[in-house]
């Protein structure tokens, strides 16, 4: 986790000092988000029961290299990190719930970093954010207990419907912003 908080730190440092930014590839998270959808999609039994007992020294050396990559992608970018992080626990063979619980502590990790990022530079709007946060910590108190109490089933389909929604909505900024 504290690779996530200093890889995100570091992305949105870098997003603070690019005026553009926020707009250079959003065409890249729709191939992205679009591939790891498909292939959760076509592979209808992927993340039922965990393909490992046990994470290895590659599967580690992995994890370390998706926090790397994807911690900088959600600072700089943002959209779809926890979607890409499930995906990427899923192929190293974890279950949907153990990839989901896994997403959601790196997830805390880089908000904690680009919190104190975009803090430092005056970017944060106090007020909303906290009402924001707020409802995120309610809704994940009753997500994370349902994914819990309905396993795979649950996540499985809720993963594909999050996924499409976010390439939808960025294909709508890309045609019609």
């Amino acid at each position: 986790m504290l690779y996530a908080f200093v890889v995100y730190r570091f992305g949105s440092w870098c997003l603070c000092g690019v005026p553009f930014a926020g707009s250079i590839d959003e065409e890249h998270y729709c191939r992205n988000a679009g591939g790891s959808g498909f292939y959760t999609y076509f592979r209808k039994d992927w993340g039922d029961v965990a393909s490992k007992e046990q994470l290895g020294v590659k599967d580690l050396f992995a994890v370390a290299l998706m926090a790397l990559g994807l911690g900088f992608y959600d600072g700089f970018f943002g959209p779809g990190t926890g979607s890409f992080l499930i995906f990427g626990f899923l192929f190293i063979g974890c279950d949907f719930v153990t990839a989901a619980g896994n997403a959601k502590a790196l997830n805390f990790a880089s908000g904690i970093g680009a919190l104190l990022s975009f803090a430092l530079s005056g970017s944060v709007l106090w007020v909303y954010g906290v009402i924001m946060a707020g409802g995120m910590i309610v809704g994940a108190i009753f997500g994370s207990r349902m994914a819990i109490k309905k396993g795979a089933a649950y996540v499985r389909p809720l993963y594909l419907l999050v996924t499409t929604l976010l390439i939808g909505k960025q294909v709508y900024e890309i045609l019609f912003k």
